[in-house]
């Protein structure tokens, strides 16, 4: 898609393992990876506007794709599990020489939660993620979706309005967004009705933490501050950036600006 996936600096890429997990592997010069874990219904793609300035940084960055996702082989999601997922983020970070910092956005902020209780991590950084069980009853959501998950969840519908995304950045979005599995949403996503989330013990996390959020109201700030102080580690809020504008978003300098900081300092 234009402008967004042609300024990705070079890299190599390959299929991984018996789920041909598609990997993108973009070398640098400094000694920690970084471990890029999209979110749902989406794929490496959506790290586009944060991986010339890693790579500039000197971070090498192994950004990963779930099963069943963007280029990785496709597979029947009406049977694929939560844990799987956490097993494919464990084979990829098996790759990387030294222990690396995850990055995990939305979905794949609470997979990397339940991942770093087994990894060995430098780092765990959470962007806009979908919160655990202890987290969200701190701060509930005070709406829940009700709704029946079907045999698939359908890749959201999005307008083209947005506070903080272009009209090209949302069309960028819509034109890689696919269906995500059932199963998995019914362990995690704790904002639908019924679904109390994904239990994580933070005493088995033995990493620096860092909590990135955007915040649309004040339950979005205590939301980002509780996360952090669960895990004791550092919360950013982002007044009025929106939960994909993090990344692909007209503000995502800001998310990026503070996921560099953190790096320089827990590192």
């Amino acid at each position: 898609m234009g402008p967004y996936l042609s300024t990705l600096p070079p890299h190599d890429s390959f299929w991984l393992g018996q789920q041909d997990l598609f990997v993108e592997h973009y070398p640098g010069s400094r000694q920690t990876p970084l471990l890029l874990v999209h979110g749902a219904y989406t794929g490496s793609w959506m790290w586009c506007k944060y991986l010339p300035a890693l790579v500039e940084a000197g971070y090498p960055c192994y950004v990963m794709n779930l099963r069943g996702h963007y280029l990785s082989r496709a597979v029947d999601m009406t049977r694929v599990t939560f844990a799987d997922y956490v097993a494919d983020v464990a084979e990829v970070a098996a790759l990387c020489k030294t222990p690396p910092v995850l990055v995990g956005f939305s979905m794949g902020g609470i997979i990397g939660q339940v991942a770093a209780q087994t990894l060995p991590l430098r780092g765990l950084a959470l962007a806009e993620s979908s919160v655990c069980r202890q987290v969200y009853q701190q701060v509930p959501y005070p709406h829940r979706e009700v709704c029946t998950l079907g045999n698939v969840v359908p890749a959201p519908a999005r307008t083209l309005q947005s506070a903080d995304e272009t009209e090209a950045d949302i069309l960028f979005q819509q034109h890689y967004l696919a269906e995500e599995s059932a199963l998995a949403f019914a362990e995690f996503a704790n904002w639908i009705d019924g679904v109390d989330g994904v239990s994580v013990d933070p005493a088995k996390i033995h990493c620096p933490v860092l909590s990135v959020r955007g915040a649309q109201t004040p339950d979005d700030v205590r939301r980002g501050l509780a996360e952090a102080a669960y895990f004791s580690g550092r919360s950013a809020i982002l007044q009025g950036v929106s939960h994909t504008g993090l990344l692909v978003g007209s503000r995502y300098r800001e998310g990026l600006d503070a996921l560099l900081q953190w790096l320089t300092e827990a590192l």
